[in-house]
């Protein structure tokens, strides 16, 4: 009898919603690129879709670190650690943990005041959804594009305010806009809607 033993996977696929492969790659909220373990990789149809290797989060945490360290500005920094929420929503929080004092003040004030100004230049993808005036009427149709539908709750701004919930998420406009966002269970984001010379709502 063999005393070989199997590697328990830690990662229940089920959290996946039944995401295999690729998909588990561009989902941020399960997405642990080399942090996989070989049963997790087995499991999940990952095998030769990251490194060969299982890295801890702290080695993971490190490299990041180290690639900060070579960007100029907070502004550059800001940008690499948003990518980093779009790809790995674990590691994203895990290095805002490991050092709150010094990450807040690049995710957030005063960072995220010029962020909020250059939104149009820095733009790489969406957060949440949008909901132009030009869809009046159609509110309910748009809403049911959100995928998550275990919403647990709304907030809804003009992203007038430059530090504003609307303002971080979507940018600031001299056009008004309402922000609406929705967070569920493993997901946040937001639904911006026009309403023209409307207050925060």
């Amino acid at each position: 009898m063999s005393n070989t033993t199997t590697e328990k996977p830690v990662f229940n696929p089920s959290t996946g919603n039944g995401k295999r492969g690729i998909d588990v790659l561009r989902d941020p909220s399960i997405n642990k690129s080399t942090g996989f373990t070989e049963a997790e990789r087995q499991a999940l149809g990952l095998v030769g879709l990251v490194p060969e290797v299982t890295e801890s989060i702290e080695t993971q945490l490190s490299r990041v670190l180290q690639q900060l360290k070579h960007k100029a500005t907070d502004l550059d920094r800001f940008i690499y650690l948003m990518n980093l929420l779009d790809t790995n929503e674990t590691l994203f929080y895990h290095t805002l943990m490991s050092d709150p004092a010094r990450f807040l003040e690049i995710v957030y004030d005063p960072t995220i005041g010029e962020a909020c100004l250059k939104f149009d230049h820095i733009f790489r993808r969406p957060h949440g959804m949008y909901l132009s005036i030009t869809r009046k009427g159609h509110v309910r149709e748009v809403l049911r594009n959100w995928p998550v539908k275990d919403v647990r709750f709304i907030c809804v701004t003009n992203a007038g305010r430059i530090l504003g919930p609307g303002g971080q998420r979507h940018g600031h406009s001299d056009r008004e806009a309402a922000t609406l966002h929705c967070g569920g269970r493993g997901a946040a984001g937001g639904v911006v809607a026009d309403v023209p010379g409307r207050g925060h709502q």
